[in-house]
Formats: structure tokens, sequence, C-alpha cells
């Protein structure tokens, strides 16, 4: 199975913003890149938002018919398996907003992370005029951006409007969306997921054993498991890898800390297995990542 990340799209007409971030291809004209085979795994949160045509596609196992004035959002790790043209004259753009870990971190809170669980059922939304209107001053206002000279805040200029640009869609969707639907759509042990998360962003990277996290849970593992996979579609182990790498980057961006005593203070019996697994989830090595974000 191919993927699709922000960091890895080469299609033409595609600008990259931002090292990972906020990114924008216009005119797909109803075809899917084609140097991607079908089923394509998406890395990232993303919207298509169709201008004009008609496009049948199949997300997450799901037929969908998206038409002219629709926006389509997609989660991180959502399946795309068919994207067929339907009349022949379509104009849709793929807004790529932020890769899956950042995603999540800003999805965080319970009414965000309903209102994504409801977007993976339910993922078509109706744009009115001045919603078409605003998601097209967006898309102006980033190329009227990227257009000028790279100045020293730049990228920081981008990330955050790829945050306001997440934010703004969120809001688009949650005035389309009732509580009551939320709440029809809610997921099993949503209560015991969010304790989940509340330890570890209280354990800061350090929480690594699944039957140690479910011990301070009081549950077994294998419900702990069962339940964070339903919630998020992702197990324990890959939630605390992800706050173990969190608080790595932290570290390695924000300290002056000799790599040794970063592994020490993540739980790590020593700095060969620290850089092993930080290789593992970024592709460099600790002190290649510091040298590059320096």
């Amino acid at each position: 199975m191919d993927s699709i990340s922000v960091k890895d799209m080469k299609v033409p007409g595609a600008v990259e913003i931002s090292p990972g971030r906020l990114s924008v291809v216009e005119g797909i004209g109803g075809k899917a890149p084609k140097e991607y085979s079908f089923p394509l795994r998406f890395e990232i949160a993303a919207i298509l938002i169709c201008r004009q045509g008609e496009v049948r596609l199949v997300l997450n196992d799901h037929p969908i018919t998206f038409r002219s004035n629709e926006l389509l959002f997609i989660n991180p790790d959502s399946v795309l398996e068919q994207f067929e043209n339907k009349s022949g004259n379509c104009d849709i753009t793929l807004i790529m907003i932020a890769k899956a870990e950042r995603f999540r971190s800003v999805v965080i809170d319970r009414q965000l992370w309903d209102m994504t669980l409801y977007l993976r059922k339910k993922p078509l939304i109706r744009l009115g005029k001045e919603e078409h209107e605003l998601s097209e001053a967006y898309k102006k206002l980033i190329g009227l951006l990227q257009s000028q000279k790279k100045q020293p805040y730049s990228d920081q200029v981008f990330s955050a409007l790829a945050d306001v640009f997440l934010f703004q869609m969120l809001n688009i969707v949650s005035s389309k969306i009732s509580s009551t639907s939320l709440a029809l759509d809610s997921v099993p042990g949503q209560g015991l997921f969010f304790r989940f998360l509340d330890v570890l962003k209280q354990g800061k990277g350090l929480c690594r054993s699944v039957e140690e996290m479910a011990a301070r849970l009081c549950v077994s593992p294998k419900y702990l498991a069962r339940i964070v996979k339903a919630n998020s579609g992702m197990t324990p182990s890959e939630w605390m890898d992800e706050y173990t790498m969190r608080a790595a980057i932290h570290e390695l961006r924000h300290s002056e800390k000799p790599i040794k005593d970063i592994a020490q203070s993540l739980g790590f019996p020593n700095p060969s297995s620290f850089g092993t697994f930080f290789r593992k989830h970024s592709g460099l090595s600790p002190a290649v990542y510091r040298q590059k974000n320096l």
C-alpha cells in the first residue's frame, strides 16, 4: 500500500508551504496522482474541496459521491481505495494540513476528538457560499505569502497559518454537526481513552509499558488495547512512542543536554537504544536531528 505524506507528495502544481506541514495541490481535475497506486494511505490530515464536477471514490471502505461545493475531510491513516471522475470537468483542490502527530496534538480535547471520530464515519460536508469564499480566501493568502521572499520567521508564519486553517475548517464542520449527532456517534470507552491520554501527558514521554499503563488505569492490557484502538485507530504502544518522540524532540531542539542525559531522562537504558528508537521514528539519529534543527 502506497502512502501520501506532506513530505513526499510530488505532484505537478503542488506547493510545499512549510516542511512537513501545510501544502496545496490545485486543479486535480478528478484524477488521483499517477505516481501512486491504489489503495492510498494518508499519513496526514487533509481536505478535498470540489469547485465543480463529480467524483466517485471509496474512503475507508465507504463509497462516496463527491460533488461541487462540498468538502471532504480526510483523517490521518485514512485509506483511499478508488477515485473516479464521473463528469469529465472536475476541479478539485487538495489541501494537506498537518502530519498525523501534529493533527492529534491539536484535536486532543474531548469535543474536537469526538468531531474527528464523527468525520471518519461521515467525512462529507456541504459548503455554503460564505464558507466556500472563506476557503478560497485562505488559499489566496497561502499563495501570496508563498510568492514573497523567504523571511527569518516564514516557517513560523506558515506553521501558525496551518493551525488557523485547521481550526477554521473545524469551525465549519462544527456548524454542520449537532451535539446530539456527536453523542450518537461516540465510541464506547471514551472515558478510559481520555484517562489514558491524561496519564501519557503527565508522564511526559516516560510511559513505555502497556502493562504498567493498564495497571495504573485498573484494567487489563488487552482491554486497554481494544479501547484505545477503537477510539483512535492506534495501539497504546504507538501512542506511547509518539509521546516519547515529542519529549525527545523538545529536548533536542530546546535544551543543551547531552544526548546520553536525554536518553536517561526518558527511561532508555543507554544512548544506543535511544538512538535506535529515535531513528526508527524519524529516520535520523538524535545527533543529526539536533544539528538540522539548531
